[in-house]
């Protein structure tokens, strides 16, 4: 019998789940399960909250029954005003949830009967508020008010009314400022912490009589603080706003103001605006709590740090105030201005820097200020000019100024360092005057220079005139050999011989060494760069028809003999100039540092402001070169349309530079004459300018005589002021100003 093995195949079935699956799977139940969570404390915590609601509801018409029941002279607080049997604040713990409840009685004046002052009994009736909070779920305060009457009509009592108003620094009320007032001469002692209605007004009614008892402080928060004061000799004998005083039946009104803080950014810097750490001063405002003596609210000592800085940080009232340096940095600085200009005026809700300017001590100074006379403002720009035998400055208000008066000490300064020294110059420039003024050099002797040409080189051949053989190995000059004979004539013709081109050349002799062959040779003098060629004699003087700067010789060979030529060997050339001066020069001043990238520059000053006319126009003129850096490499000096082709040509000046920090600043100066009798000078040079540190309206002379100066003040729109200041007696000078008519 055969046997058949049969085979079956089952297929498999997988019935588990892939990972990703799984994941997703729980992501989706937790979704659901906290939204369910969030569903039932959302839920518990609605329940809850309506739960606090209830008992606060309870507790508040318990507390308000409670105060039903007392007698109307008892119905107040323990702390506050009405006086009464009530806690202000008391905490209950109900379903372990902290209640608070807060009770606020007021007395109100009715307008049934009139209103204070002309009620003079104007606590008609009490109103109470009760307040209820909780400190778990969620849901506003419960409150619950009630007024509460006397029996019987209301009577006069030993007592009085006081109302408190409270406005800002323009007037405006402030609202909801709190309001602390004490008595404790009085049995019981009023303490009473409140508010200013939407008027700033608060009423207090029914307060004890009591003569000047009543301290009051009002403040709100960020703001500043206004409050009365006692008497208190002898630190205070006789303060601006005694403590009140509640009178019988009377109203008493006291008003104060408060307004919000300001922030005071302080450094204490030199006039280049470099820091001087540690600097003591002292800074009081003008706001007096007392008189006869005068008793200041706000006057206090302070430091700055390391850096120079110290920061009143939104903790200054509006007010007026003075700094002022104090020991030990007063007797090593002199406070030379300020920036903005004192008394410092600063306003609520603001944040400013204020700069003061230090330079080292020096004795006998004066403090000029310059203030418009209508406004009281500070007017910058002003020149102040002091002066007397020895002694002459001036200032501009407002401004930085560098300034040079003397170049005695020569060129090659590279800084400025020595006041005295300047950088370079072009050789026609005088700086010995015993003036200290800068002019063009006098010339000394004539004639003052000589020329040789022997023919070695062609340095000063006129290669394009010259049409005869210059022979440097012959060394000497003949006509041009071509085609078995000489040219009947040629020009030879020499390039400027006179080495300073500067100088008008009048006069010239001319000697040469030469050898005819029976032919002839013509020689001219040009003293205007070969425009007119004037012919001259050997041996003899020539005075020039047409005078100039640039000398040159020309000859003129010519033969008759074509196998011939005239040689010329040697040529010896003397002149002099005319006049005193050379014809132009120039100066260029060391480098000056302003100290301070973030500069603005004001004008270019000079005297005298005028030059002799014989000159010549713009005979003296400048230009100016800035840079962000000390050592520029090259300076671009610059005239007023920031080019090199325009110059300054009148004193006070404004400069044009566009503000992108030129620390750096080099001046130019440029000396010429029309007629050399004459010379252009100058005696000052200055500029201004302003940084953070300039100080406004103000200028500083250090270091005076104990003497009597004149004192003369001059500004463009404004009459000009003179007068006489005792050094030995002042050194704080304010001058105001009227505007001219």
């Amino acid at each position: 019998m055969n046997q058949k093995k049969i085979k079956f195949n089952f297929l498999k079935v997988n019935t588990g789940f892939s990972l990703v699956e799984l994941l997703t799977t729980i992501g989706i139940l937790m979704i659901v399960i906290l939204g369910i969570y969030g569903m039932f404390e959302m839920a518990h915590k609605t329940l809850g909250s309506s739960g606090a609601k209830i008992i606060a509801i309870q507790l508040a018409n318990q507390q308000m029954e409670i105060i039903r029941n007392l007698p109307y002279a008892n119905i107040g607080t323990t702390e506050g005003w009405p006086h009464g049997e009530i806690p202000s604040s008391q905490t209950i713990n109900k379903n372990n949830i902290e209640f608070t409840i807060q009770t606020t009685p007021t007395y109100i004046d009715d307008p049934f009967d009139g209103t204070a002052p002309t009620d003079t009994t104007p606590s008609d009736y009490k109103k109470v508020e009760v307040k209820i909070s909780w400190n778990r779920f969620f849901g506003k305060p419960v409150s619950l008010i009630s007024t509460f009457s006397p029996k019987g009509v209301e009577s006069a009592s030993n007592s009085g009314t006081l109302f408190i108003k409270v406005f800002d620094a323009n007037g405006i009320d402030v609202p909801q400022a709190s309001v602390y007032v004490e008595n404790t001469d009085v049995d019981p002692d009023v303490i009473i912490n409140a508010q200013t209605n939407n008027e700033g007004l608060l009423q207090l009614f029914s307060l004890p009589v009591s003569a000047g008892k009543y301290h009051i402080e009002v403040t709100k928060t960020g703001f500043s603080t206004d409050y009365t004061l006692p008497s208190n000799p002898p630190t205070n004998p006789n303060p601006t706003k005694p403590d009140a005083s509640v009178l019988e039946n009377l109203v008493t009104s006291i008003s104060f103001s408060i307004d919000k803080l300001s922030s005071l950014n302080v450094y204490s810097v030199d006039e280049n605006c470099q820091s001087i750490g540690n600097a003591n001063f002292n800074f009081q405002g003008l706001k007096l709590i007392g008189a006869d003596p005068n008793v200041y609210k706000y006057s206090q000592n302070q430091i700055t740090n390391s850096a120079g800085k110290f920061i009143f940080n939104n903790n200054l009232e509006w007010d007026t105030y003075i700094a002022s340096l104090i020991s030990p940095t007063s007797t090593s600085y002199d406070l030379m201005g300020t920036n903005p200009l004192q008394p410092l005026g600063i306003q609520p809700n603001t944040t400013q820097d204020f700069y003061l300017i230090l330079k080292p001590k020096t004795t006998n100074n004066l403090l000029v200020a310059i203030k418009d006379a209508g406004s009281n403002q500070p007017l910058s720009g002003a020149q102040v000019h002091l002066y007397r035998t020895g002694y002459d400055e001036i200032k501009i208000t407002g401004f930085g100024v560098f300034r040079q008066t003397n170049w005695q000490g020569g060129s090659g300064q590279e800084n400025f360092t020595d006041q005295t020294k300047y950088f370079s110059d072009n050789g026609n420039i005088d700086v010995t005057t015993s003036q200290g003024e800068v002019s063009l050099l006098p010339l000394i002797g004539q004639p003052t220079d000589q020329y040789k040409e022997e023919f070695e080189n062609t340095i000063y051949k006129d290669a394009a005139q010259t049409t005869a053989e210059w022979d440097i190995q012959a060394h000497e000059v003949k006509l041009k050999y071509e085609n078995g004979q000489y040219h009947p004539s040629d020009v030879t013709q020499s390039l400027r011989v006179n080495n300073t081109a500067n100088r008008i050349i009048d006069r010239a002799t001319i000697a040469i060494q030469r050898d005819l062959n029976g032919q002839t040779i013509d020689l001219f003098l040009s003293a205007d760069g070969g425009v007119n060629f004037e012919p001259i004699t050997p041996g003899q003087a020539h005075d020039f028809v047409n005078s100039g700067y640039d000398l040159r010789w020309k000859a003129i060979l010519r033969t008759d003999d074509l196998q011939k030529t005239p040689v010329l060997e040697k040529i010896t050339l003397n002149w002099r100039y005319s006049g005193t001066y050379p014809v132009y020069g120039e100066l260029i001043s060391s480098t000056f540092d302003v100290g301070n990238s973030a500069v603005s520059y004001g004008n270019i000053f000079w005297q005298p402001e005028t030059q002799t006319p014989s000159c010549g126009t713009d005979c003296l003129k400048f230009q100016l070169a800035f840079s962000p850096t000390i050592s520029p490499g090259v300076w671009e000096f610059k005239g007023p349309d920031e080019t090199p082709n325009t110059y300054y040509t009148n004193s006070n000046t404004a400069i044009n530079i566009p503000p992108d920090s030129k620390r750096y600043f080099r001046y130019k100066a440029f000396l010429s004459t029309q007629d050399t009798n004459y010379s252009p000078i100058f005696s000052d040079v200055f500029l201004s300018f302003t940084t953070a540190c300039s100080i406004p309206g103000q200028v500083f002379f250090p270091s005076l005589q104990a003497d009597i100066y004149t004192i003369e003040v001059n500004m463009v729109g404004y009459q000009s002021f003179s007068d006489t200041v005792d050094i030995a007696t002042t050194n704080k000078l304010e001058i105001p100003l009227s505007e001219s008519e």
